[in-house]
This record gives C-alpha cells, structure tokens and sequence, in this order.
C-alpha cells in the first residue's frame, strides 16, 4: 500500500486532475500564511487502490522544495471500504513523539470540498525504496547492490521493525484495545467479514483457508503498536539506515509477531510466490528473528501460523483489488456477467502449501 516514496527507477507520472494544483496551493498559502506556488504536481505508479501519494515540488518562503500529499482514494476504486486518515495522521504523529522514524505529518485537512477527497500533508524524506513491481528479488537498486549493502538494508529494516514494537500499545488510546489472548482469531475473523463483503467475487478457497486457521490459531500474550504492512517496500532507506516507515493505513494495536511474519510473507511471495528466486545476501529467518532479539523478543513459535494467515490475508487483498477491476471494466454491462469468484488470484494455487505449513517450513530452512 503507498505512503511517501523516494525517486527510483519504478516512480514514473502519472495524471493529476487539474483542479488539484490551485486548491493545495490556496490550502497551503492559509496553512503558513505565506505564498506558496507549485511548480510540479505528480502521482507516482504503483499507488494503486490504496490511499493517493501525491508528489509535490513548491516555492514558499519557510516550507521545503518537496512535500507529500495522502489522499483517500475515489470508493469506486478503493481498495477498502473507509480511509480514516485522520487516525492515520493521528498514528504518524504519536509515532514520532516516541522516535519512530516516520515521514513529519503537517497538516490534515477532512474537508472533503478540497479535492474532493480528504487529506494530509507531510514531508518528503530523501532515500531509495526497494521495489515491488519489479520485486527487488530481480530488479532495481538492492538487486544492484553488492552483498554487504543487502544484508545492512535488511537488517536495517527488521531493526526499526523491533524499534517500533518497542512502543506500547496505550499510546494509540484511538485505537480499539484488544485482548492479547484473543488476538489472532480476532484478526481471522476480520479478515473473513472483509472477505464476505466481496459477495459473489469472493473465492471459496481463501474462506476454506480462513476457517482452517481459525481452528489453529495460536494464542499470544503482548499487544503492541502494530503496522499493519510490514514489508521492506514500505521503507525508505539512506546510507543503510532505515530514514521513514511507510503506510500506516492498517495500523493500531496488534500482536509484534503478525509485523515479522507479515515482512517475510511478503518476501515470499515477491520471490518463492512467483516464481524468482530469493535475492543473495539477505539474511534467511532465523537470522532475522535473532537480529530482531537484539531489540525485543517475539514468540517465535507463533510466527508459522502469522506467514500462513499474512499470506491468506494478502490473497483477500488481491481478490478485492480484482473485483475492482472487474467492477470498472464491466460497468454498465449485464450483472451476471460479474458473478462468480474472479480467477486466478495470484494466490490461489499456493493456499493448501500456506495453510499446512509447507510454504513456511521451506522459506525459513
């Protein structure tokens, strides 16, 4: 999901619409009380159904030359059913009063006459993003680099991760406070009233998966920050330091493994899951889990179970996302022609070896 981005060889224009440029600017002159003009306007790819980035470069006499515009997106394309970006916001804020490295959030605006969509601003922060599209398992910067810089930007990464967990869980008194013990069937059973909301696009498959982790979730015992969308694509990082974390959108109060677990899902999938092999030199699972122990200890026992339900929740994600899709191509054409599940989703085929454990087992070897 997109937050602030860094210029890289996957960030190419794309359109803005007009109105945008003399409201941001009319809204940012009132914020400082001071002209201030925009000179370049961007949307970087890869934004997708999730909350517009938009990229802006200004002249004001007391701002920096870039700031970054979250935007909710139109419903017809979002990705979920509501953006609170205010909470959002609010997560960013408390965040950086605790010393997690996060962009600095500025000014939040719910009026949704603005831009016809509520939103914020913040800084841009300087550094390089590791890609999704193509994964950094096959192109881009970190494939480039040389083994050394691979396993510093992983570690990194899992570093700050276990920095951020290090924050208790009441500082977010905005979120909903949840029972530790219950904390993983409560998240499957989230995620299966999301799933249930796709109707006729939904896909028997992944509900088979849900009910069968349901029946094997574990039960933890700590409750902290929690980011939602734990992946190294939502850092940027600068000298081999780890500069903001990214997307906050799925953010509250949740069990630390679900982050750790959700980190190597998703470097599962972007190798493993589609079939590219794992980049050299980044450090496999047990040493992720030790140089995360440096920070704080997690219940490593757990974190099969967290990969397995990660990866089911990324392929509701995807279902979703292609219901979109499908729902925007096929406006206006006869209903049943957008009945039934939307195949293949990108991970179908891999359910019964997550579920049972076998993708996790030969991941973390």
């Amino acid at each position: 999901m997109a937050g602030n981005t860094s210029s890289n060889e996957n960030t190419r224009a794309a359109p803005v619409p007009e109105s945008w440029k003399p409201s941001l600017e009319a809204f940012l002159t009132e914020q400082t009380g001071e002209p201030v003009s925009i000179r370049a306007i961007d949307k970087p790819s890869g934004t997708g159904f999730s909350a517009a980035t938009i990229l802006l470069t200004i002249s004001a006499p007391t701002l920096p030359d870039r700031l970054v515009v979250q935007a909710a997106p139109p419903r017809e394309t979002a990705l979920f059913e509501q953006y609170d970006l205010a909470q959002t916001f609010a997560t960013q804020q408390v965040l950086a009063r605790h010393g997690v490295p996060v962009p600095n959030v500025r000014w939040l605006c719910e009026d949704a006459a603005r831009l016809g969509t509520p939103f914020y601003v913040m800084d841009f922060v300087e550094g390089r993003v590791p890609p999704d599209r193509p994964p950094y398992h096959s192109a881009g910067w970190l494939f480039e680099a040389d083994l050394p810089t691979r396993a510093a930007t992983w570690n990194a990464g899992i570093g700050a991760m276990a920095q951020l967990h290090g924050v208790a869980a009441d500082v977010l008194d905005f979120h909903q406070a949840q029972a530790a013990e219950d904390a993983a069937k409560t998240r499957v059973a989230e995620w299966r009233a999301f799933h249930e909301t796709l109707g006729d696009h939904g896909d028997p498959l992944i509900e088979h998966a849900l009910v069968q982790l349901g029946r094997s979730a574990p039960t933890m015992t700590d409750m902290r920050v929690h980011w939602g969308d734990a992946k190294l694509g939502n850092m940027i990082f600068a000298q081999n330091r780890v500069a903001a974390i990214l997307d906050w959108e799925l953010s509250g109060v949740g069990a630390p493994e679900e982050d750790l677990a959700h980190w190597f899902a998703v470097d599962w999938f972007l190798s493993t899951g589609t079939g590219t092999p794992r980049l050299p030199g980044l450090p496999g699972v047990n040493a992720s889990v030790e140089h995360y122990a440096k920070t704080r200890t997690c219940a490593a026992s757990t974190l099969d179970w967290w990969f397995a339900f990660s990866l089911v929740r990324m392929a509701v994600i995807f279902q979703r996302a292609r219901s979109v899709v499908v729902k925007r191509q096929t406006k206006g054409l006869a209903k049943e022609r957008t009945k039934g599940p939307i195949r293949p989703n990108a991970l179908s085929a891999h359910l019964e070896q997550i579920v049972d454990g076998t993708a996790w087992e030969t991941y973390a070897q």
